[in-house]
Order: C-alpha cells, then sequence, then structure tokens
C-alpha cells in the first residue's frame, strides 16, 4: 500500500510518527509532504523520516489563498509520481483536494471545531473525517468518532513512556526541584484569527507568582518575546518535549495542543485561551484541565489547587480513569487503512 501523509503543524508529526514507521515495517510505502512551520523540519529530522517541503505558507488571506495554489500544485506533482492509493492528514485541505484530483479517499484526523475555514475546503473532498467522540460539531455521514484524543497517537502507554529523571536532566534541577512549563503561542493561524490569550502585561506576574514560591520557570513560545523573558526560555530538542512536560509541576499557557499533552501526561493544565472544543469540555468534565477564556484573577486559583494534598489525589485518579477509556489511534490508524484495500 502507497500512503501520502501531509504534515502541517509541529503536532502532527507526533500524530503520524508511529503509524509512519510500524506501516513500513509491515511492507508498506509512506511519502511524507511537510509545511515548514516552527520546529516540523526539526521534528522530522530528529526523527530521521524523509519529507518533502511544501514551503512555508502565509499570514494573509490573500497569501493562504495563493499558497494554496501552491500547495495544491506541489502535492499533486509529487503524487503523480509517488502513485498513493491513499491521503492521510490531520485536516489538511490540500491533501483533500489533490486527492479529489487523482480520485483516491483522503482520510483526515480533526478535533478543532473553530477551523471552521479549514473544514469547508477539506470536508467535501474527504472520504471520512475521524473524531474524538467528544467532538462537539455533527459532520454528517463522514463523520467517525472514536474513543481518543489525537495526542494519543503518540502519547498512549504503549508507544510512551516518560523519563521525569532525563527531564531534569536536561534542564539542569535536582531531584527537589520543582518547575513549571509555560507555553505562549503567535495567535496567526487562521483559524486563531479573533481569539486570545494571556495579555502580554499577565505574563511576567503570572511567572513571577511561582519563582516566588521557589519554582523554577522555563517558557516555549511560539511568539516572539521580549528581552524579560530570555532567562526562562526553554532551550532543548522539540523532541524531547514530553518528557518535560510530564516532569513538571504543572502547564500553564496558550496552546490547546500542548494543555492536552499535559492532561494526558499526569500534569495539571491550566489553559487561558478563548477557544472552545470537545476536548476541552470533557478535560474540563474529568477534572484534568482548568480552561480560562478571561484569565482575570487566576493566579491564586493555579496555587491553591498544586498546593492541595486533596487535588492531586483526585487528579491522579482522573487520569487513570481517562487511560482506561481510550484506544491506542496509531493501531486503530494502522488497522483503519489497511482495510481500505480490502
Amino acid at each position: 500500500m502507497r500512503i501520502l501523509i501531509d504534515i502541517g503543524h509541529p503536532a502532527h508529526v507526533h500524530y503520524f510518527r508511529n503509524y509512519y514507521f510500524k506501516m513500513l515495517s509491515r511492507g508498506h510505502e509512506i511519502l511524507i509532504t511537510s509545511r515548514d512551520k516552527e520546529v516540523c523540519f526539526a521534528l522530522l529530522n530528529a526523527y530521521q523520516i524523509p519529507f518533502i517541503s511544501r514551503g512555508s505558507g502565509k499570514n494573509s488571506t490573500i497569501g493562504k489563498l495563493f499558497y494554496m495554489f501552491h500547495a495544491d500544485w506541489m502535492l499533486l506533482n509529487h503524487a503523480r509520481k509517488f502513485k498513493p492509493d491513499v491521503f492521510l492528514s490531520f485536516a489538511s485541505p490540500y491533501a483533500a483536494q489533490v486527492s479529489f484530483l487523482l480520485k483516491k479517499p483522503h482520510i483526515a484526523l480533526d478535533d478543532t471545531e473553530h477551523a471552521k475555514t479549514s473544514r469547508s475546503m477539506y470536508i467535501p473532498f474527504t472520504q471520512t473525517v475521524i473524531t474524538p467522540n467528544c467532538y462537539i460539531n455533527d459532520l454528517g455521514k463522514k463523520q467517525l468518532r472514536m474513543p481518543f484524543y489525537a495526542e494519543f497517537a503518540y502519547l498512549h502507554r504503549a508507544v510512551f513512556t516518560p523519563d521525569e529523571v532525563y527531564a531534569r536532566k536536561l534542564l539542569g534541577l535536582n531531584d527537589d526541584e520543582k518547575f513549571v512549563l509555560f507555553r505562549f503561542i503567535s495567535w496567526n493561524a487562521a483559524h486563531d484569527r479573533g481569539h486570545s490569550g494571556i495579555p502580554d502585561e499577565m505574563k511576567m506576574p503570572l511567572i513571577k507568582s511561582f519563582l516566588n514560591k521557589g519554582y523554577k520557570a522555563f517558557i516555549s513560545s511560539e511568539a516572539q518575546l521580549s528581552d524579560e523573558f530570555e532567562p526562562y526560555k526553554l532551550k532543548i530538542s522539540p523532541e524531547n518535549i514530553h518528557h518535560i512536560i510530564a516532569a513538571a509541576e504543572c502547564f500553564v499557557g496558550e496552546s490547546g495542543t500542548m494543555s492536552n499533552e499535559a492532561c494526558i501526561l499526569g500534569t495539571p493544565a491550566f489553559l487561558f485561551n478563548s477557544l472552545d472544543a470537545g476536548v476541552f469540555r470533557d478535560e474540563v468534565k474529568r477534572g484534568l484541565l482548568f480552561h480560562y477564556k478571561q484569565p482575570d484573577d487566576i493566579i491564586n486559583v493555579i496555587h491553591d489547587n498544586i498546593e492541595n494534598a486533596d487535588f492531586w489525589k483526585n487528579y491522579r485518579a482522573s487520569v487513570e480513569k481517562l487511560h482506561s477509556e481510550m484506544i491506542d489511534v496509531t493501531d486503530f490508524l494502522i488497522n483503519y487503512t489497511e482495510n481500505l484495500s480490502k
């Protein structure tokens, strides 16, 4: 079987990397195309996954339109040479549109309800859209709901074991030193338009609230930060980030993906953004995620939780329950795509 996988975001590398290696071991052929966004290329290189670049994309509306034609044309040319039997992506309009032109099925993962524009450009050309059970929108007959979060494709306990000793070594911390991981995003993505996270004037007071209590602070940032944040910048290879998340006392930030990762890894996640998603609602209901759309007076709330023994007892029980109910996404995708050819 020949499979073309299109990557548009660093998270997508993680979604499909285990699938990539397992499918190769089963005798299938795979072509990876990738957008040059943040650390996509660094991750693909770190995992020694060959890929073809489809460029860096654009931020303006006009730029995005022209980029779509460019990406479609590039994917079409490579797909004609590769002759894929199926296209696989996380809601890629480019993979969907090219699959339609070549009369091949496109299978998409999706968990991002607010990405309305993207859905309108990929769903008409897609055979199946696989979403979490908790996905808010009804996508019609093409939708296949399953018990998973996308992050279980690489953080399910069958495929990943966090190493907190290794994480502390990377950060230069002793065993008794606690730290908090912060994540700030750029808000440049099309589906982020009109939404926001932590106001700039709140970021440093939030960080200092932890420093004043003896925690170390590390920042992962997609956005350009001012010099005052430089001492706290996380300086690791991107493929090690999940060990860091697992070892952190808590996660505080604007990234939905990273907050989901924290919940799965048993690290309390305090998410600040104006977005809504079925996964967020499910995590909040389970007591794993604390989602604030208006980050007012939240510093004391965070500290009151993570310094409470009963909070930790309940949190760990909720994490175990989550893992007992979720599938190994990679194995599911392998079975699903292989059955397409039967």
